[in-house]
């Protein structure tokens, strides 16, 4: 579920988010530089600076069809402007956590059972889990995660997305056919537990609100709501 973003303000992100950092540390995506700005290709499109029309009339294939996340208030008014402005979506960008879950979870049902995220499993990957780290060495080194297996498939996944230095961005996913039996909440748990354990900083960019509610239930709070801009290709 997608919600629309239906305010008069900007909604712009004013801190550095985890696939920021990391894309301005090089370790993931793609960046462009021009005159007045920056743009960072790390998951969803930053744009960072001043808008440049040249640069946005020459290059729609930086923009268009992107998730696009203005990190100043003239790139949001800039986009806000476009004629192919498709959508404007909320997402809340909760605050890193270091700790574990202070959600009790239930036991899962018999048919369901709980794994790490093993080699396995990062041999799957999962809903893309694991899909950004060079190797299944890499990712049990820098990363966590760990899956619900029912007969022969993996239901359920949680995993860092990224790795930076001490922090890992968390995403969760389960198949439509699963889900309200309470598997994400185990998996997500788990992963606080072991993050906690290895003294690993937790970061969960929730996409909607059932997302940000699931955080806040595990010991998130909520830091701030933001705007996700998408122009039409």
């Amino acid at each position: 579920m997608i919600e629309r973003w239906n305010r008069d303000d900007s909604g712009v992100l004013h801190k550095d988010t985890l696939f920021l950092r990391a894309g301005k540390a090089g370790e993931y995506g793609i960046s462009v530089q021009y005159g007045t700005g920056s743009i960072y290709h790390a998951y969803f499109t930053y744009l960072c600076g001043l808008p440049d029309a040249e640069l946005f009339e020459d290059r729609p294939d930086l923009f268009c069809g992107k998730s696009l996340v203005c990190m100043t208030e003239e790139w949001a008014r800039f986009l806000r402007k476009q004629p192919n402005l498709e959508t404007v979506c909320l997402r809340r960008l909760m605050k890193p956590l270091r700790g574990k879950s202070v959600k009790e979870v239930s036991s899962l049902p018999s048919e369901y059972r709980l794994r790490p995220f093993d080699e396995e499993a990062f041999a799957r990957k999962p809903y893309r889990h694991g899909s950004f780290y060079q190797s299944y060495e890499d990712f049990s080194r820098r990363g966590s995660g760990f899956v619900i297996w029912h007969g022969k498939d993996i239901v359920c996944s949680v995993s860092s997305h990224l790795s930076l230095g001490e922090n890992v961005e968390l995403d969760v996913t389960t198949s439509e056919a699963h889900r309200r039996r309470g598997l994400a909440d185990r998996c997500v748990a788990e992963m606080l537990n072991d993050c906690a354990e290895r003294k690993l900083t937790v970061h969960w960019d929730a996409k909607n609100t059932p997302s940000m509610r699931m955080a806040q239930s595990h010991g998130f709070e909520l830091f701030q709501e933001y705007a996700v801009y998408c122009l039409k290709a």
